[in-house]
């Protein structure tokens, strides 16, 4: 009796810490719930990146790269600078590995440049992936807010395929990159650009992984780091005036497509 009596208030500490803990991983799901409210809603517009976040993302990205993909060959980045300075223009390339989100600030370096991503991605580990992305611009996949972007002289990156394929075809192109840059030159009375680029892997899983969804084929990838980290190849072609894409938009967008396969097999 005596030992229950000396151990009561050692179990009420205990208990109280307990229930602490419990109320403040409350309380942060509810922040976290209300700080990515809008983060995740189509047409919000997070700060522009600063300067300082374009230097802070190079480190972690580039050991994410060297751990997820091995050795990474970059080549043709200079066409990066055949743009007039003050253009505004949109980097296009294919998406066949979840990696390319870590390689493609290695290729633009200190660039100021947006992502779009589908909510789905921003949504991702309750709201977590899109408060991290948001810090350095990304935003959820919305024309009115890209074009917006682009009016106002920003630049940004996007995967016309939209999610990945990891089997190392490319998949059909969406029409996006294409609308926005033609809108985005109509409200700026001057050309806007597109920049195809491709990132070719040296070791895909084949397309047997197409028959999982995406997040078990995200894991099957990861998990499998072993055999499939054998270095990635990318190469970014000369950018393309928007004044040179075909009129209409199912074509211009296969025109592209066309572009990013060329560079593909480069």
């Amino acid at each position: 009796m005596q030992s229950l009596l000396q151990a009561a208030p050692k179990m009420a500490g205990i208990c109280l810490a307990l229930v602490s803990i419990a109320i403040a991983l409350r309380l942060l799901k509810r922040s976290i719930r209300n700080a990515t409210q809008h983060i995740t809603e189509k047409g919000y517009l997070p700060p522009a990146p600063s300067s300082l976040s374009q230097y802070l993302i190079i480190p972690p990205v580039q050991f994410l790269t060297w751990l997820i993909v091995g050795r990474l060959q970059i080549k043709g980045s200079r066409n990066l600078d055949l743009m007039p300075k003050d253009a505004s223009y949109i980097v296009a390339p294919n998406h066949s590995h979840y990696a390319d989100i870590f390689i493609m600030p290695l290729v633009l370096r200190h660039r100021k440049t947006r992502y779009m991503a589908d909510s789905g991605v921003m949504e991702s580990l309750w709201g977590l992936v899109g408060l991290v992305f948001a810090y350095f611009g990304t935003y959820t996949a919305s024309l009115q807010a890209a074009v917006k972007l682009m009016s106002t002289g920003q630049n940004m990156v996007i995967f016309p395929e939209g999610w990945t394929y990891l089997d190392g075809k490319m998949g059909k192109c969406k029409s996006g990159a294409v609308t926005i840059s033609k809108l985005a030159a109509k409200e700026l009375k001057t050309n806007t650009y597109i920049v195809p680029v491709g990132i070719s892997y040296r070791k895909y899983p084949g397309s047997w992984i197409r028959n999982y969804s995406i997040r078990l084929q995200y894991l099957i990838l990861t998990a499998g780091i072993i055999f499939f980290r054998r270095g990635a190849r990318v190469t970014v072609g000369e950018p393309i005036a928007c004044s040179d894409l075909p009129e209409d938009d199912s074509l211009a967008t296969e025109f592209v497509a066309g572009k990013i396969q060329a560079l593909l097999t480069k």
